[in-house]
């Protein structure tokens, strides 16, 4: 249960991010938003993330800021 919650806020990080600033955050930023220690860590949220449908990588110019929404919306389970 905990994971998932760490999905949701990463998730909602991502999401306010891109709508305070325009593009993606990197791993940095996300560690620092969602409290996380490790860059790995958030590396792991996010990989999930994208293999469940909520977030992409795009702009494979701009390796840091490629995290983009999908038009999958994430569904906080009740």
């Amino acid at each position: 249960m905990k994971e998932m919650a760490r999905q949701r806020d990463v998730y909602y990080y991502i999401k306010h991010f891109i709508i305070a600033h325009g593009i993606g955050p990197t791993y940095n930023e996300i560690c620092e938003g969602c409290r996380i220690k490790s860059k790995s860590h958030a590396y792991k949220v996010v990989s999930h993330l994208i293999d469940v449908g909520y977030v992409t990588k795009k702009n494979p110019t701009n390796y840091n800021r490629s995290i983009v929404l999908t038009k999958k919306r994430y569904k906080v389970a009740t």
